[in-house]
């Protein structure tokens, strides 16, 4: 009988973010002129709903030491994946990529993209095995970091954490900007922009499961 060996000892940190606001924190402030020059042009890009591309968006990242210090530790950027080419739901819904109406249109709209993304996450991770490391980051990134990127952060993280893998509670890095969305204005938590899992989500997350080993 043949046994599937268990996953890796690996943490997983997973984060989402926004483009056009990697320039609006204190980290950016503290840069030196050159740098603060690449980051903004980054964001800049992202205001403009244009793709600045993974590798801009990497080196960005390394230059604040966003996800390194302020949520991680010492950690680096492994893989830096665009959510720039999904449909944007920015004006179709109230609600965050948190909410399952989200999740479940972007998983429904973009199954080919999800299953890239998924085949890009176990290359990471079968890079981190061969290097020996304890950590493997991902930084999932869209326009605003509030619909794209926290979907598919969401879906993933649910995914490994279900093969079995150690993932960090994900992180998103445009969350203080979630306060501006419809449902967040009526005064009074959205149930629905929670990361809890229901019965949808769940069913949701089984499909992708099987997305996943299929990539």
């Amino acid at each position: 009988m043949l046994v599937t060996p268990p996953p890796p000892p690996f943490v997983i940190p997973i984060v989402s973010v926004g483009l056009r606001f990697l320039d609006s924190c204190q980290e950016y402030r503290n840069l030196p002129r050159q740098e603060q020059n690449n980051v903004w042009w980054v964001a800049n890009e992202g205001r403009c709903q244009r793709d600045p591309g993974e590798n801009s968006v990497a080196s960005a990242l390394r230059q604040l030491r966003l996800t390194m210090e302020t949520r991680f530790g010492e950690y680096a950027v492994d893989e830096c994946i665009s959510t720039m080419p999904m449909y944007d739901p920015e004006a179709k819904t109230d609600h965050c990529g948190q909410a399952w109406e989200v999740q479940d249109r972007a998983f429904r709209t973009h199954k080919a993209q999800f299953r890239c993304v998924f085949g890009r996450v176990k290359e990471a991770l079968r890079k981190a095995m061969a290097q020996h490391q304890e950590n493997v980051v991902i930084a999932v990134y869209c326009k605003s970091g509030r619909h794209r990127s926290v979907a598919t952060t969401e879906i993933t993280s649910n995914v490994l954490q279900s093969i079995g893998y150690r993932v960090n509670e994900p992180a998103h890095l445009a969350d203080y900007w979630w306060r501006w969305l419809p449902c967040q204005r009526r005064g009074s938590r959205c149930m629905q922009c929670t990361p809890a899992v229901d019965d949808l989500k769940a069913a949701l997350y089984r499909k992708a499961c099987k997305e996943y080993r299929a990539a």
